[in-house]
């Protein structure tokens, strides 16, 4: 997969004015971070359809509750398949995480998910990028209330986290 590039700016709310820094103007949103490789060090069942995968990342990132990361995977042929998962841990209390948990539910036909619920193993790399999204995020600072169903409850889970 080759070398991947140094640490992106993202701006916005949820943003980073800099490298550590939450905060920004309201309007401006995250660009996504650039691609790294994530080391799984832990994976957890919470379903019997769904798996939490702990990633540790070699350039911390900062993100909000609700923000996305897209998982990369590239088989030897070279055929590319990516998809986004929302991060189910809370943010570091400032600046950026070293790690991110990223909760996927086993789809029946789903090429991804049963990758990596059946194959990716603790110590396994895979490859992602982000944080992505800005239209919600909730930084924990005002009271909400939180619905949601199925594996719209990873972002919930973050939140409830705080």
């Amino acid at each position: 997969m080759g070398q991947l590039s140094g640490p992106g700016s993202l701006g916005g709310p949820g943003q980073l004015g800099g490298p550590g820094q939450l905060g920004g103007a309201a309007g401006a949103f995250p660009r996504p971070g650039p691609w790294q490789m994530g080391k799984v060090t832990e994976i957890r069942r919470e379903t019997a359809t769904a798996k939490t995968f702990r990633l540790a990342l070699p350039t911390p990132v900062p993100y909000l509750a609700a923000q996305h990361f897209i998982l990369r995977l590239t088989a030897p042929d070279g055929y590319v398949a990516q998809r986004s998962y929302s991060v189910g841990s809370a943010p570091a209390a400032s600046g950026p995480s070293d790690s991110i948990e990223l909760t996927v539910e086993r789809l029946p036909d789903g090429e991804v998910s049963s990758f990596l619920h059946d194959v990716v193993a603790i110590g396994d790399e895979l490859q992602v990028r982000g944080p992505i999204g800005g239209w919600f995020v909730w930084r924990g600072g005002t009271p909400a209330v939180l619905v949601g169903g199925g594996s719209g409850v990873v972002p919930l889970m973050a939140m409830l986290r705080l």
